[in-house]
């Protein structure tokens, strides 16, 4: 016995770390955990993943991209050095936008299990300094370079060199990740790629000398009760909303402008006071529903509130368009998938804001002193920008454009806002009549264009949810080579009527009528023009019968010198239309055809794949898989 030795180990029993309710509220509503988590089953903390400063790859996120990126982060893994070949250590439930050391960063939060292996040694790395950096793998389209706006993978300029912009101005070029598809994963790293990334167990918001909370961006908005709306003074939800083109919008003089990311979604004012909220929307909400949405609203953390709202809504990390919302809306079901978001606040514990302007307003709602920032409700991130600025986008220098287009709210000398819905395209607003079933998938109806005295007859499209008498919708108005129209539904606006819109410029044309197709096995060369100029793509492995089940072919797309006359072809399509945005192909169908069955479009997608660019070949089934 004398020769035998031990150690005894002994461990303080620990209350354990508690978090905001809303937290674990988010992990199960986000992720959807089979068995949902409670207080005691998990550690959280947050990272400094990414900021709007150039990283050590020459790229960088635009400040107007961050609010995107944040959303997509959601239920994305947390791995090791981005190694894919084990298992996720954590996962990432809520992000967001935050101002430090006058950066902008996207501040994302992940946890996991407490019973898991190696948690403690986790969670002591982390709070010991050792874990410390992290970094963020993502799908992007388009690398916009600095200097010229262009691809920078086929401009002349190249990351870190300098260049002159204007005579005795030089600039560093580097290039903005645009076009975010998709958040692969967030992973710990000895050293991340953008400067002060770190891992922190702060997860409330940090309030400077003065008490009012630090937080740009989306900064959450806690209030609780409501009063009646202000009289006299023209809201957001309620202001003109004029629809077009970039190029087209012209800012009259002493007009404020301010710019964002179009976002689908219905704008609905809220009151609240003394505990009860009430709702002002523009179409008639379910019972379910509107319990769903004031259950939000009494979540917010003032007294008295008045302001307007957008209730949006999400798929896994993808916004929902606004047929997907309108679908949502009248099922009933999967209600967690609802948000809201503060565009605008005009009261706020009985202090009127009437007399602000549209960005004092919405600064005073993301100070709101005393509330956790991990809350139900964002606010409204924008850009204000300067007329000379507003040159640079319509003439394509300023950010590529979104998923939904780009929203610009004009703010004149008396405070009445106007909302601009603008995309690059011929995007016009209609309104819908004479809508008839003609089976279960499909619907015809009529369009009318405000302002112009023709209607578009006999339009078909999927029964869509929202396709009613008076909907107004967004839709593609194209010419094709033999002189008719060529109308595609691109999404629908909940609530908007015809006293609320307006048009700016009409749509432009873009045509090609046939489509040469020669097969080599299982090996498809396209031919069709764009702009006058021949292109051909090569479609790889192509299975007519796989295609139709959805799948994604590996392409090649290069311009080509090609005699019409010469061209030999084993068969000819005729098209309606060919429309090409940005590097983005849509070649338009006339009818079924065997190979590519009834899809109404045919995409080609620019995707780098094993560090080529390439192109992937798909049909167009975008908006039923949306709107389910």
């Amino acid at each position: 016995m004398e020769k035998l030795s031990g150690c005894l180990m002994a461990r303080l029993a620990e209350s354990g770390e508690e978090y905001p309710s809303n937290l674990i509220d988010e992990i199960n509503r986000q992720v959807h955990p089979p068995k949902p988590v409670k207080q005691n089953d998990v550690y959280i903390r947050a990272m400094y993943i990414v900021s709007d400063q150039v990283n050590s790859q020459g790229g960088c996120f635009a400040t107007e991209d961050l609010d995107h990126l944040a959303t997509l982060l959601v239920d994305s893994p947390v791995m090791v050095g981005h190694r894919r070949d084990s298992l996720p250590l954590a996962r990432n439930f809520k992000a967001e936008t935050v101002t430090q050391d006058s950066r902008t960063w996207v501040k994302s939060y992940f946890y996991w299990m407490k019973e898991s292996e190696g948690a403690e040694d986790l969670k002591g790395n982390i709070d010991g300094g050792i874990y410390k950096e992290c970094s963020i793998s993502f799908l992007f389209l388009l690398p916009e370079c600095s200097i010229c706006g262009k691809d920078i993978r086929q401009c002349r300029h190249v990351p870190f060199q300098e260049y002159e912009k204007a005579p005795g101005q030089t600039e560093i070029a580097h290039f903005k990740y645009r076009q975010i598809e998709r958040v692969l994963e967030t992973s710990l790293v000895y050293r991340g790629a953008v400067a002060d990334t770190k891992i922190t167990d702060r997860l409330s918001p940090v309030a400077d000398a003065t008490g009012a909370i630090v937080g740009a961006a989306t900064a959450s908005l806690y209030s609780k009760d409501a009063p009646e709306a202000i009289p006299g003074r023209m809201m957001f939800g309620r202001s003109r909303v004029e629809i077009g083109s970039i190029g087209d919008f012209q800012p009259a003089d002493g007009e404020k402008l301010f710019v964002y990311p179009y976002q689908p979604g219905l704008l609905i004012t809220a009151h609240k006071r003394q505990a009860e909220v009430n709702i002002d929307a523009p179409i008639p909400l379910s019972d379910i529903v509107q319990k769903q949405v004031v259950g939000l609203l009494k979540r917010v953390g003032a007294d008295e509130f008045s302001g307007d709202f957008l209730l949006y809504a999400t798929k896994g990390k993808e916004r929902l368009n606004g047929f997907g919302l309108m679908h949502l809306l009248k099922s009933g079901m999967n209600l967690h998938r609802l948000h809201l978001r503060c565009c605008d606040l005009m009261m706020m514990n009985s202090d009127s804001l009437e007399q602000q302007d549209f960005a004092s307003r919405l600064e005073r709602a993301k100070a709101i002193g005393g509330l956790d920032i991990s809350g139900a409700f964002e606010v409204l991130q924008l850009k204000k920008i300067s007329v000379p600025e507003w040159h640079d986008y319509q003439a394509g220098k300023g950010p590529a454009d979104y998923r939904f287009g780009l929203e610009l709210v004009s703010e004149d000398a008396k405070g009445v806002l106007t909302r601009h819905i603008l995309t690059r395209g011929s995007i016009t607003a209609a309104v819908v009549a004479g809508v008839s079933f003609l089976n279960n998938l499909h619907m015809r109806c009529e369009l009318t264009i405000p302002g112009q005295k023709r209607g578009l007859k006999n339009i078909t499209c999927f029964n869509l949810p929202g396709m009613d008498e008076q909907a107004v919708v967004l839709a593609a108005i194209t010419s094709s080579a033999t002189g008719t129209e060529v109308v595609t539904v691109k999404d629908i606006m909940p609530g908007m009527d015809l006293g609320t819109i307006g048009l700016i410029g009409s749509p432009t044309e873009s045509e090609s009528p046939k489509l040469h197709i020669k097969s080599d096995g299982n090996r498809l060369a396209l031919l069709f023009p764009i702009g006058g100029a021949w292109h051909q793509a090569i479609i790889h492995h192509f299975s007519a019968r796989l295609f139709g089940s959805g799948r994604r072919f590996v392409a090649d797309v290069t311009p080509i010198d090609l005699d019409h006359a010469k061209i030999k072809a084993d068969r000819t399509l005729t098209l309606k239309t060919v429309v090409r945005h940005g590097q983005l192909i849509l070649l338009r169908q006339a009818k079924r055809d065997i190979l590519f069955g009834d899809a109404p479009g045919l995409w080609l997608r620019p995707a780098l794949i094993d560090g080529e660019e390439r192109y992937l070949f798909y049909a167009d089934d975008a908006i039923r898989r949306q709107a389910g």
